[in-house]
Order: structure tokens, then sequence, then C-alpha cells
């Protein structure tokens, strides 16, 4: 038993081997002897007097002649465990095989103690033993636990002492130690010397008044002894509690911290009234103050020790580190992101420390998610039912399992813009009546968001990029089918959320000219040349109505082809025209010299311009001649491939009795062309005509009111179709109805016909 110097001291081995071999010698003599002749004796508590039979309990032979034991002892054992004085004048004197053994009680002796026998043995335990005056031999072992030993004289030792946690105090006298004086505790000289001649341990504190020698150490106070022998009579022992490992020491952040108690160590509490575990937060067991009086205050190191409050001395300490770990601290930000994206939220843990590692676990709401245990969670395509979810994560630190607390994040999910992009038609530039610019917006509308949203746009041309093309609307500029047609699609990106959304519109741009699609080969192609100007040589002196057929204009001269004209048929390309016109000025033909004709059906232009030549020489047309090279950049070859105007054929008009009743067309093929003008109203994606209307007044009854329409029997040449003649003259006439027919057919051959005479 220790004060607290004393802490972790290791406690001196009992007696040398040479005295413990001597000793269970005497031992077995001992007891053998005991068997024999010798007494036991034992105190009763009911007297303190030495002397006095009621104090003691006699076993072995010769009780009734020794009730209580004598002042020489020898091959007895004298147990005290009572408080008992002895006051006879004699010393006590151990002789051999002679134990003398105190026990939790104090023993006066008002005379002296001597241990004359390497074979006796002295020993206390927990005592409080007092020696009168004289000099006390020690010639045998003595062992002083937890006791303290007071005596008026000088101590010899010759043979060793051992005390453990105990000290001996000599009122007057000098202690001389030539033998071993081992363990812990402490000597106090009040009035004398200490001198050492044999073995002193250093663990072993003295104080003298006088002088000392051979000794370890420095001198100590008195007051130093006092404090250690303070403690010698407490049972709080001299050995710190042992740790139970197996306890728990480490916490997490605003977890309970424990109350320290008996199941901190695996080391029994001393069984003596008021001595009891106790832990303190200070290494100094003694200063009450610091002593935990519930669970512990926070992380730090604690120390436990056996504490005897009534004496105020405690065993050595054993230490307990508790540590509080941090949670750990997590941090997740909202995130957003647009409709059919793919989010992700991260969880971060602000506070590791390198070489850390966590778990994770994430939740939707309160619902845990299996799967996700990542420090990473990523919602997929996300809705926009999906918006204003709450997702949260618990992160725990693997090595001392703390977990965070639960931290959530919000998902927002944007809409994408709704983009819509109108299809655009529109005719080919320089086609059409009026004569179109080829022009068509396309414009994005945006039909959802706020009238706050600002948004950023990019046009783009069959999926190719088109420079420059940033705002919400684009303008395709003098369309020509070959290069605009196709798709435009536009990029749409919400400023504030990033959000992308697209939509297309197709333009579809029309040749909005007649075109020749049936019986095309009703014209010729050629170029041109003088030889177009036979026409006129052919016929030279047909009557002034058959130069209306051909629109020829000859002077008569077969030759002479000054004043010569005929009609060529030009078509010009989309976007062309007024360039076709600058280039026939510049070759002196004017646009006076020519008729342009326009028709319009369904919003389409046709641009077929028969030009009325005024040849400057007779043997060429030297003036259009520049067509044949130039035709690719203006002039439309339609279906024939190559550089070519379209021209009248060489045939007669067709006539009855002297007057022309068809205009020529049946022999110049002009009625087969007339069937074949047709409007295109569809087409595919290559910009191809896949349905079209013909202009030859299908779907209309025309009817003539006249003198007659059939009573001339010569009449040839007719191309009429049937004729629902409602009533005919009944004789004569000119069949003028006939010759009106004919040239109502020519105008609209698929009108259905019907006559009825006027008369």
């Amino acid at each position: 038993m220790k004060k607290l110097r004393l802490i972790g001291q290791s406690v001196q081995t009992l007696f040398s081997l040479k005295i413990r071999y001597f000793l269970l010698l005497c031992f077995f003599l001992a007891g053998f002897q005991s068997q024999v002749f010798a007494q036991d004796y034992t105190t009763t508590g009911n007297s303190t007097n030495w002397n006095d039979a009621a104090a003691w309990d006699c076993s072995g032979g010769g009780c009734n002649n020794n009730p209580f034991p004598d002042n020489n002892v020898s091959n007895s054992t004298i147990t005290i465990n009572h408080d008992i004085n002895y006051t006879s004048n004699p010393p006590i004197n151990l002789g051999n095989r002679a134990i003398l053994e105190v026990n939790g009680a104090t023993f006066t002796n008002l005379s002296n103690l001597n241990i004359n026998s390497s074979s006796a043995i002295f020993r206390t335990s927990n005592a409080i033993v007092s020696i009168g005056p004289g000099v006390m031999n020690v010639d045998g072992p003595v062992q002083i636990i937890n006791s303290v030993v007071t005596k008026d004289g000088n101590v010899v030792n010759n043979q060793e002492i051992n005390v453990n946690n105990a000290c001996f105090t000599l009122d007057s006298g000098n202690f001389n130690n030539y033998g071993i004086f081992s363990g812990t505790g402490g000597v106090k000289v009040l009035s004398g010397n200490i001198n050492n001649f044999g073995t002193w341990s250093t663990d072993i504190l003295y104080y003298y008044s006088n002088n000392g020698s051979g000794l370890p150490g420095t001198l100590s106070t008195i007051e130093e002894v006092d404090e250690t022998c303070a403690c010698a009579l407490s049972n709080v022992g001299n050995t710190a509690p042992v740790l139970n490992t197996e306890a728990p020491t480490s916490f997490c952040e605003g977890e309970p911290l424990p109350e320290l108690n008996a199941d901190y160590i695996t080391s029994y509490i001393p069984n003596t009234t008021g001595i009891k575990l106790t832990w303190s937060s200070n290494p100094d067991p003694l200063v009450i103050e610091d002593h935990l009086t519930g669970p512990v205050p926070g992380p730090g190191t604690y120390y436990g020790f056996f504490y005897d409050a009534d004496n105020n001395c405690a065993s050595p300490t054993v230490a307990v580190m508790i540590t509080v770990d941090p949670l750990p601290i997590v941090t997740v930000e909202n995130e957003a992101g647009c409709v059919g994206e793919d989010v992700t939220f991260s969880a971060n843990v602000t506070n590791s420390d390198p070489g850390t590692t966590y778990s994770y676990q994430w939740y939707l709401g309160e619902i845990l998610i299996p799967t996700e245990t990542s420090n990473s969670l990523t919602v997929a395509g996300v809705t926009l039912d999906m918006d204003a979810s709450s997702y949260k994560v618990v992160v725990t630190n693997d090595s001392n399992q703390c977990r965070s607390e639960q931290v959530s994040a919000t998902l927002t999910v944007n809409p994408l813009p709704l983009v819509s992009v109108a299809d655009q038609e529109v005719c080919a530039i320089g086609t059409g009546d009026p004569v179109s610019d080829g022009n068509a917006t396309f414009a994005a509308s945006i039909n959802n968001g706020s009238p706050t949203d600002t948004y950023s746009y990019q046009w783009y041309f069959n999926d190719v990029l088109i420079p420059g093309a940033t705002s919400d609307t684009y303008l395709v500029s003098g369309a020509t089918s070959e290069q605009n047609n196709g798709v435009y699609k536009v990029m749409v990106t919400n400023d504030a959320t990033g959000c992308i959304s697209e939509a297309s519109g197709t333009l579809t741009v029309n040749n909005c000219d007649i075109e020749c699609v049936y019986n095309c080969d009703g014209k010729t192609n050629g170029k041109l040349s003088p030889a177009l100007l036979e026409l006129a040589n052919t016929y030279p002196t047909l009557p002034a109505d058959y130069e209306l057929i051909y629109r020829i204009n000859q002077n008569g001269t077969p030759t002479d082809f000054t004043d010569d004209t005929v009609i060529v048929e030009i078509t010009v390309n989309i976007g062309e025209y007024s360039q076709f016109l600058t280039d026939l000025g510049t070759r002196g033909i004017n646009e006076t010299d020519f008729e342009s004709d326009y028709r319009v059906s369904d919003g389409l232009r046709k641009v077929t311009v028969p030009v009325l030549i005024l040849p400057q020489t007779g043997e060429e047309i030297s003036d259009l001649l520049f067509l044949n090279d130039e035709v690719d950049d203006y002039v439309d070859p339609l279906d024939y491939g190559g550089p070519y105007a379209w021209n009248r054929v060489d045939e007669p008009a067709v006539t009855t009795n002297n007057f022309v009743i068809t205009q020529g067309d049946l022999a110049q093929g002009s009625r087969f062309a007339k069937v074949g003008w047709e409007i295109p109203t569809a087409y595919d994606a290559d910009g191809n005509p896949t349905a079209k209307k013909k202009l030859d007044g299908s779907g209309y009854d025309i009817a003539v009111i006249s003198d007659s329409y059939g009573n001339i029997a010569t009449s040839s040449g007719t191309e009429l179709p049937t004729v629902n003649v409602l009533q005919d003259l009944s004789g004569g006439g000119s069949d003028e109805g006939r010759a009106m027919l004919e040239i109502i057919h020519d105008v609209a051959p698929g009108a259905d016909l019907h006559f009825r005479t006027g008369f």
C-alpha cells in the first residue's frame, strides 16, 4: 500500500533464495515438532491481555499448563487477529521454529522483541505493532505488509526484513542494517542514525535526525516518509487495478460516455470495508476533487485505483484513455438537371483524415436505396415528376464506426424548352407569278417557360452548323431546290438552366413554272439556226391567216430574211430572269421585242417566254446563239439534259373549205404539248414531283351554240373527240360550231364538249 509516489513500483521478493530454502526446512521441522510437544495460539478477542488465557485459543499438547504463550517462544505459532497487549517486562524472544503473526490487529509490546533464530519468523499484515525499549535483534526473516512498526530503541537487522507498503518508526535509537532490507516503504528515525552495511532497497525511503551511512539515493524529508507511511495500515494494496482491455474506450461524438466501474478492470477490489474502486481525471489519486462521481466528462485519460477514503490512501493507478471521435461532417450540394439527363449527387467528408475510409448509404426521402453505397449517387434519366425529390446520405467512418448525421439534398428537374418549327414551302427564286424571291423564314417558337426566360439558338441545315445563325429565326434567301431543299434544325438552350432541345422544319422549294411532263415530243428541240426560218420559205404564198399559225412574218422573198420572225420558246432558270433580260439587251433584243406569258395556278408561276426574234443576218440568228453557250447559267433545258431552247416544228395547219379550223395544233404537236402542261402538287424528299394537276380543262363541260356542227361532208383532219350534239341544224350551215369546238379543244383538250344549234 502506497501513496502516489509508489504508483507503479514493484514489490520486492519476500526473501532471498537461500533464506526461502531455510524457512521451508524450518516450517517442516516446526510442523513436525508441533505435532509432538508444541502449542499454537490464536487470539479470541475475549481479552486484550497477553497473559489472560481467555485471550487465546490454544491447540497442541501442554495447553493446560500453558494456556497463553510464554515470552520465549519455540516450536509454536502465535497468531494475533485481535488487539492485544504484552505488558510483562521480559522481552518476547522467537526461537527455533517460532512464528509470530499479526493480522489486522494492534499489537502493543511494552517490552522488546527479538527474532533470535534463523528458523523464526515475524510477519504482519495490516497491523500496528508497537515495541518497547531495548535492542531489537533480527536474526530471522521478517515480513511487514501494510503495517506500521514503532520501536523505542535500536533495530539491528542481521537477516532479511521485507516491507510491502510498510514503515518502521524509531522514536529513539539507531536503525542498523547488516542484512537485506527489501520491498517498498519507509524508515523514520526521529532521534538517531541509520546505518546500512548490507542491501537497502531503493524503494524504501528513509529519514534520520542525526546521521546516515551506506544508504542509496538521498535523504527524504520527514513529511515525505510520513506521507508514505500514512497508508501503511490501509488495505488498498500496492498493486494497480488490471485494466479490462475488452471494455469500450472509443466513443462517437454525441454518444453517452461511460461511467467507469468494475467492468473496466479484471482484478478484484480488496475485500475490506471502506475500500472501493475509484476513477479520477488526475494522475494523483489523492486529489479528491478530481474523483469521478458519474460518467466521464469528456475525452481524456482517466486513472483507476483502489481508494481508502477513511485514510485517504490509494493503490497505484491504471490509466485508461477515453476517446471521442468526431462524426463525419458531410456536405451534399443540391443538384439540378434537365429532363432526360443523369444527375449525380456527391457526398464530401470535410473533416476526413488521410487514409480514412468511409461507407455510404443513400436514401430517397426516408427509403433506403440498397444498391447505392458509394460516395456518389446518380439518378438516371430524370423526369419532371422527380422535381423537388430529397436524397439523403449517411456516412460511416470505417475505423471507428462513427456515423454522420443524415444529410439531404434536393433534386431540381428543369423542363426542356418545348420548341416547334413549322415546315416551309416556297417557290424557287425567279419562278411563279408574281416572280418569287425564293425567301423562306423558319421561326423557333418556345411553348413553355416563363416570360423572363432567355434562350440561345443555333441553326443547322441537314445537320451541318450554319455559322452566325444564332437568332430565333432563320431566313433562307433566294432558295433553289438543288441548294436549299432539306431539313432546317434549331438547337435551343435555356440560358438559365442550360437545358437544350431541338426542333426541325423541312423546306420544300418548288419550281412554280409549268413543266412539260406529258408528250413533250410534241415539240422539237434543237440549237437555234437559220433553218427555223425555212418555215417562212416553205409556204411563201400562204394567206395572212397562215402567218398567224406560225406567227411568222416574212417579206415574201425566200432568200431575204431581214424582216422575218419566228417564235422561240425559252424557259429561264429560277432566279435568272433579270440576268436573261440583261443578256438579251446587250445583243439588241429588248423586252418590248418579245412577249412574256405568265400563267398563275394554285399560286405557282409559269415563266415560259415566247420571244419574237428580229434576226440581223440571213445566215444565222446570231443574237440568240449565245444561249447555246450560256444555257447552264440561266436557261432551263427541262428534261433534255442539254443547252436547248424550244421551237416550233415544221408542219402545216389543217384547213376545211379554205378555213383554218385547228390553228395548226395537231400538225405542229402543240396539242400534245398543251395536254402535257401540268402543275406539281406534291414532291418527294429529293424535290421531285410525286403528284401533278393537268391544265387541260379536265372536269369541265363546255357547250357551243352556233349555226351547224356536222353538215359539211368534206370536213377532214378533225381532232375533236366525241361531241354531245344536243340538236344540229336540219340542213345547210357553215359548221361554224365545229370550228369553234376545235378551237376550244385546242385550249382545253380534256373538257367535255357539247353543241346545239341556235336556229
